[in-house]
Parts: structure tokens; sequence; C-alpha cells
């Protein structure tokens, strides 16, 4: 049985689709912060502090978050831990990992799956429907994919040599899984709990666990934190990444899947794909080989194509 979506035509067609857009594009820029902070800032504690600053602004919410809680179902409270803790946290802190790993711009590259696997996931939980002919682009979309974790060949692919960026790039896939589980467990919630409710209690799942996996580290509390990187320079960035990169994106994303299905909010998520390749090959110069360029070309146009049928489906 499908989900319904809420709003009328207009929303469902235009606003939500833009505002999901919008938020995308802001994530994608996420990817400049990131690569200035994480060079001296613990991957796990770089995403503590941006969930800290952003749960500031939305304490009101957090603090009244009661009722909301008492009434949602179960299965809510459970996607709920999940979206804040592993998708949120959790996978925040391996994607920063992934990019101080290897190439950037391949670990950025791998994220453009994140729609095929919020669809078949969208399939088997929402029953959602998929467009014809998905099996077959999504195949390739998963074949070009992989094929940009390849530095020198994409016959690296099946000689398995692991090299730093091959590793970024499975890193950068496993954060691309969890973040399409999370953008299926976000269309649910939205659907029982009121938006900025949703962002409170997500951020502080995520800060609760970066909190835990931060101090589990084998280190001292200094070095876990970060401390001695600390200056006007680092806090001004945070703020920048947390407010900016992390929470108006957040809120602009939530807001427009409240009348946009998992499926199509999965696809408008690839547009932070071009935004953070821009930043990490024309800012950073972290540059893609050929076959890497035209593999990241084939995977966009695939999901591109993906999302029109799918749109039209939903029509």
């Amino acid at each position: 049985m499908l989900v319904s979506v809420g709003g009328d035509h207009r929303h469902r067609t235009l606003v939500g689709p833009l505002l999901v857009a919008a938020g995308s594009v802001l994530w994608g820029a996420d990817i400049l912060w990131r690569m200035l902070l994480s060079q001296t800032i613990p991957a796990a504690a770089l995403s503590l502090y941006v969930h800290l600053i952003m749960l500031i602004p939305l304490l009101p919410w957090l603090i009244a978050a009661g009722p909301a809680l008492r009434r949602a179902p179960g299965r809510i409270l459970l996607l709920l831990v999940f979206s804040g803790a592993v998708s949120s946290g959790l996978g925040e802190m391996l994607f920063t990992m992934a990019v101080r790993l290897g190439n950037a711009s391949v670990a950025t590259a791998t994220t453009a799956l994140q729609p095929v696997f919020a669809t078949v996931l969208a399939r088997l939980l929402l029953r959602e429907r998929l467009s014809p002919g998905f099996p077959f682009l999504a195949g390739i979309a998963v074949l070009a994919g992989l094929v940009t974790l390849a530095e020198q060949s994409p016959l690296q692919l099946l000689q398995l040599e692991w090299t730093r960026s091959y590793r970024a790039g499975l890193l950068g896939l496993l954060c691309t899984f969890i973040w399409g589980a999370g953008t299926v467990a976000a269309r649910d919630i939205m659907l029982h709990m009121p938006l900025l409710t949703v962002a409170a209690l997500r951020t502080a799942f995520g800060a609760l666990t970066m909190l835990i996996a931060t101090l589990l580290q084998h280190r001292t509390t200094a070095s876990a934190l970060g401390l001695s990187a600390f200056s006007a320079r680092t806090v001004l960035l945070l703020l920048c990444y947390a407010l900016l990169s992390a929470l108006a994106p957040l809120l602009l994303y939530y807001r427009g899947l409240r009348w946009t299905r998992a499926t199509t909010a999965g696809f408008l998520e690839s547009l932070g794909v071009p935004t953070a390749l821009l930043i990490t090959w024309g800012y950073f110069g972290q540059a893609l080989a050929l076959h890497q360029r035209i593999a990241v070309c084939v995977l966009i146009v695939a999901v591109m194509i993906l999302q029109r049928r799918q749109a039209l489906l939903e029509s």
C-alpha cells in the first residue's frame, strides 16, 4: 500500500521537490568546511561539534518534545533513533574519515548512488512503486559508481588493490547506503511528527552517539576532542559548517520531505554530488582520472533518467 503524501498538487510537484533540492545542494557544500576542519579535528569530534552547535537553536523544541514522543508509535521511535544515531551521527563520522583517507572526489562521487539505495529500501519498506526499467538503470548506476573507485584503471576492481582512494570510496559507499536508509526513515517519521521536533530529536541522538564514539577512542580526552587545533578560525568554520551546511539544509530538506516521496527525494539528493565535486576538484584540486570522469557522468545521467521516470510514475 502506498504511503500518502500530504499537500496539494503544487506542493507535491513543485514546492516540496524544490525545498529538497535546495537542502541537497547546501548539504553538498559541506565538503568545503569538512575538508578544512578534518585535517586537525578527529572525525568523531568534528561530527560531535557540528551536532552540538545545531542543537543550540533547536533546544526549545527538544525540551518540548515529550508529548510528541509519547504519541509516536514504537516503530517511529526506532526510526528516529536510527536517523539520528546512525544516519546523522555515524554517517557523518564515516564520511569525514573517507575524505581524510583518500581522494575526496572519489568518496564524493560514490554518494551519487544514494538514490538507488533509497529507492530499493522505499520499495521494500514503504511499498512505493518502481518505474519500468529500474533494475537495468540502477545496475548501470551501481557499476559506474564502482568504476569511480579505481584510480589507475577499472581493472583495479578485479585485482582488489586496497589503495587509500579505494578504501575511501568503500567508506563512501557505506555512508551512501546509511544515508539512503536515512532518507526512507525520515520520510516515514515526518508523517507522524512536526518538523522542528524531528530536527531537534534527530540532532540530539546524533550528538549523543558521537559523544560516546569520541570518549571510547583510545586516546586522551584532549586529543580525541582535537582541542589543540582550536582557534578563532576553527570556531568560525565550525559555525559555518553547522549552521549553513547542516542545520539550514536539514530544515529545508525535512520541510520538503513532507510533500515528496522517498524515491523522488532520494534522486533530488544527488544534486549535492556535482556541488561537492566542484569544491573537491575545483577548489582543492583533487581531480578524477578520465575513466572516473566518464563513470561519474554515466552515473549522474542514469540517476537523472531514473528520477524522471519516478516523477512520471508518481504523477
